[in-house]
């Protein structure tokens, strides 16, 4: 990922995508209680691939490093916050 966007700060926790799994998983387990844990891999998949899809929707105009870096903390930090909101708001 360093090296696609030439900037030493993307891994996938700075872009998003393990906020995002985090938060599909989350999700899922706070609207399915009674959730398979087999099923918690395909859930943390699809939230990541949300979390990289909507940067890459940000990102879609053209191609900026310094942009891409940065929208990336953005997203990683909405997921983060209305994980930390769920997870307060629903003990």
């Amino acid at each position: 990922m360093q090296a696609v966007i030439r900037n030493p700060l993307a891994s996938p926790d700075i872009l998003g995508v393990t906020q995002g799994a985090g938060l599909a998983l989350s999700v899922a387990l706070l609207l399915i209680p009674g959730l398979d844990p087999r099923w918690l891999p395909a859930f943390a998949i699809g939230g990541g691939a949300a979390g990289a899809a909507i940067l890459m929707a940000y990102n879609a105009g053209g191609f900026a490093p310094v942009r891409f870096a940065l929208s990336g903390v953005a997203v990683s930090a909405t997921f983060a916050g209305v994980s930390e909101f769920l997870l307060l708001t629903h003990p």
